[in-house]
C-alpha cells in the first residue's frame, strides 16, 4: 500500500453551460433569456465563496480479480461485474474521495426553505457541477502523472453507479480517513455526507 495523498485542490467555479445542462436546459429545445443567464451567472459567482474543495486518495494493489469480484490489499473486496471487467488489465487502483463541503447545499436548502425554488435549484446544480469538476481535476492529474510513468488508467468508476453498491463506503472511507476532511456517510444507506461529494476508483496498468 502506498502513502495516502491529501490533494491541494483549486477553487473550481463551474461554467454556466454545465449548470444549465444540470438544470435540464437544452440549448436546442429550450429558450434561455438574457435575464435567466444573468441570474444564473450571478449565483455562480456568489457560490464560489461557498465552494471549499478537498480530496484524499490512496493507491492499493489488486490481489485477485474474478468475474464479479475485485480483491485489493488490506482485505478490501469490491463486488461488481462491471468493475471487474473494467479492471481486468489493471495491477492496482487509486481510490479517491472529494467534496466541496456543505456550504452550497446548505445555501440551496435555505432558498428552498423560504420558497425561492429557482435559486435553490440553481445552487443545487452549481454544487453538483462543482464537485464533478473536482473529480475531473483529480482524474486529469492522475492521467498526466501516469502518462509520464508510461502507465495507463481506466475510466473512473463510482460506488452507486452500475452494480457497485454504496455499502463499500463502510470499507473504503475508513481506509481513506475521510473524516479528517469532513466527509462521512449515512450508516443506513451509505450515501455520502456532505451530499456534494464523490468517491471513485481508477485502475492503473503498465
Amino acid at each position: 500500500m502506498k502513502e495516502k495523498r491529501i490533494w491541494n485542490m483549486p477553487k473550481i467555479q463551474p461554467p454556466i453551460n454545465k449548470v444549465l445542462s444540470r438544470m435540464g436546459y437544452n440549448y436546442k429545445k429550450s429558450e434561455i433569456t438574457e435575464d435567466l443567464m444573468f441570474s444564473i451567472q450571478k449565483e455562480i459567482n456568489e457560490a464560489r465563496t461557498y465552494i471549499q474543495p478537498s480530496a484524499v486518495s490512496i493507491t492499493l494493489e489488486i490481489t485477485k480479480i474474478d468475474s464479479d469480484t475485485v480483491n485489493l490489499e488490506r482485505d478490501i473486496t469490491l463486488k461488481s461485474v462491471k468493475l471487474a471487467k473494467l479492471l481486468e488489465k489493471s495491477k492496482s487502483v487509486i481510490i479517491f474521495a472529494c467534496t466541496i463541503g456543505d456550504g452550497v447545499e446548505k445555501r440551496s436548502a435555505e432558498y428552498i426553505g423560504v420558497g425561492e425554488m429557482t435559486k435553490g435549484i440553481i445552487w443545487d446544480a452549481i454544487g453538483s457541477e462543482a464537485v464533478e469538476a473536482s473529480a475531473d481535476f483529480i482524474n486529469g492529474v492522475i492521467a498526466q502523472e501516469m502518462q509520464i510513468m508510461k502507465k495507463s488508467i481506466t475510466k473512473r468508476f463510482s460506488p452507486g453507479y452500475g452494480d457497485l453498491k454504496t455499502d463499500v463506503h463502510s470499507d473504503i472511507m475508513p481506509l481513506l480517513e475521510t473524516e479528517d476532511l469532513g466527509i462521512g456517510f449515512d450508516k443506513k444507506n451509505f450515501i455520502l455526507k456532505p451530499e456534494k461529494s464523490i468517491t471513485a476508483i481508477i485502475g492503473i496498468s503498465g
